[in-house]
């Protein structure tokens, strides 16, 4: 549904897209649930592994509250250097 209307957003109806929007904001809100059950210092971790790599997540990829919790927890994973 979310990749049809992201496709052509023209034909939708106002109730439809209502619908597509309530639908994302209670994935974002299961994601963010899921993450304050891990411990904040595997979150970053968790993020990477589970969330970054979940195709069924890709139609809400796109939005400003997914966006907002990459910008959060989608930091790159720091790796040990030669110096360490």
């Amino acid at each position: 549904l979310a990749a049809a209307f992201a496709a052509d957003p023209a034909p939708w109806k106002p109730r439809t897209i209502a619908s597509l929007q309530s639908s994302q904001e209670q994935t974002l809100d299961l994601i963010r649930r899921a993450i304050a059950r891990v411990p904040e210092a595997e979150r970053q971790a968790f993020w990477n592994q589970y969330i970054t790599s979940d195709t069924l997540l890709d139609p809400v990829r796109g939005t400003p509250g997914f966006g907002s919790l990459d910008r959060e927890y989608g930091k790159a994973e720091r790796r040990p250097s030669e110096n360490d």
